[in-house]
């Protein structure tokens, strides 16, 4: 729920805003209720541990190290509408 809140202020826009989140992997359900809370947003989800696929929507990238997050991040922040 904190997630949730936390990212539920100004969309993207035409802004280079992104958001990145850092968790451990969530059960299967808080998972999916999660990333479609992030539908139309540009955000990297960073699952550390992660060792399963979890489909994203377009524009959201989900990753299982820090490593992998700073990557994807800059990768997000330098195109816009990166996925």
């Amino acid at each position: 729920r904190l997630a949730v809140a936390a990212q539920g202020g100004e969309q993207d826009g035409d802004g280079g805003e992104a958001l990145l989140l850092v968790s451990k992997p969530p059960d299967r359900d808080v998972a999916a209720a999660l990333l479609a809370e992030l539908e139309g947003r540009r955000a990297v989800c960073a699952f550390i541990g992660l060792d399963r696929e979890l489909p994203a929507p377009d524009g959201v990238r989900v990753v299982s190290t820090l490593d992998q997050a700073v990557l994807a991040m800059l990768a997000t922040l330098e195109t816009p509408g990166a996925e």
